[in-house]
């Protein structure tokens, strides 16, 4: 079939499809669900590389055949005083219309969405839209709603719940050793190659002194963790410089990137994650947990990039001094960053 075919000839292997799934996915496309069913063929191989890399093959496939689920997700994100929230809208017409209502809000009192407000939506050509706000100041919990019209012509009808302010964590804050290393910049979704060859990022030494990375650990605060060997001398950041992790040293593959050390066994989520710095006594040195688009950066082949004048452990928490990288890099240019050097004044 098109869609599972692609995908298998895109990425040099078989894909195992469930009959099921494939039967449905080609019911969908006979049946013109979707006008658009023909997009798969702008897509990238890179595009392809990443549904495989985060293990999203198959929804895309339905996705693209108009068979995917409605959806109706809520992020959250936060500053040290500000809260905000982002309600992300999938599965419906392409063009087409989603009515949102908030319901028990105090929209007079304090600045929340406001009982029974109503916001119509337009979506876009893939069907889907999203609703960000970033001063969120309501009191108690509201409840979101969704009302759209599906490709099929069924109407989606979701819920969700947006949580009062005060009970939305704030960022982490990462404790000072010495105000030895911060982590400086993040690519998190290239463009130039998939996310599983081009992903990196940078941390500087704010030091006169070399660290030396032998037992350190790179880790997300989940599943996601990576130990540098123990082997002294092997991994040092000079003075003063910066230095890049990434998940391939071959620049040639992985978007034109000099990296400074390869690391296996994590990997950089593209809505929200976090890096946290381990020393080799598993002392927490830097960390950030960046957000989905909401308070920080979150441009596809764009870095998110730390303020060259805020290069510091604790101004690095807040997203509000990140912007997109701008400096194009690599041989295509079509990535925007500055590895392994000083980051450009946010505007």
């Amino acid at each position: 079939m098109q869609v599972w075919n692609k995908m298998a000839v895109a990425l040099g292997a078989a894909l195992l499809v469930p009959p099921n799934v494939q039967a449905g996915v080609q019911a969908g496309v006979q049946a013109g669900e979707r006008a658009d069913v023909l997009a798969l063929d702008s897509l990238t191989l890179a595009q392809l590389e990443d549904a495989a890399h985060e293990d999203r093959l198959e929804p895309l496939a339905l996705e693209l055949a108009g068979l995917g689920e409605a959806r109706f997700e809520l992020s959250l994100g936060a500053t040290a005083t500000r809260r905000g929230f982002a309600l992300d809208i999938a599965g419906g017409r392409p063009f087409g219309w989603a009515l949102v209502t908030f319901e028990d809000g105090d929209e007079n009192a304090d600045g929340g969405v406001g009982s029974s407000t109503r916001e119509l939506v337009r979506l876009d050509a893939q069907g889907a839209a999203r609703l960000v706000r970033r001063d969120w100041r309501g009191r108690r919990d509201v409840r979101a709603l969704l009302l759209m019209p599906r490709p099929s012509g069924v109407r989606a009808a979701l819920a969700t719940t947006i949580p009062a302010a005060a009970t939305i964590p704030p960022p982490q804050v990462s404790p000072i050793v010495g105000g030895s290393l911060v982590i400086t910049e993040i690519m998190k979704d290239p463009t130039a190659v998939a996310d599983s060859a081009g992903e990196w990022f940078e941390v500087r030494n704010l030091t006169s002194q070399p660290i030396d990375l032998a037992g350190w650990t790179l880790t997300d605060g989940a599943s996601n963790t990576h130990m540098i060997a123990l082997t002294a001398g092997a991994v040092v950041i000079p003075a003063r410089s910066y230095f890049v992790f990434g998940i391939n040293a071959n620049a040639a593959q992985n978007g034109g990137v000099v990296i400074d050390y390869r690391y296996s066994s994590f990997s950089l989520n593209n809505g929200a994650d976090s890096i946290q710095l381990l020393d080799a006594s598993g002392t927490l040195v830097d960390a950030i947990s960046y957000d989905d688009g909401i308070f920080w950066p979150d441009t596809a082949g764009k870095s998110l990039s730390l303020d060259r004048a805020l290069v510091d452990p604790s101004a690095n928490d807040d997203g509000g001094n990140w912007c997109n990288g701008a400096a194009p890099m690599g041989s295509t240019g079509t990535d925007f960053g500055t590895p392994r050097r000083a980051n450009l004044v946010c505007p």
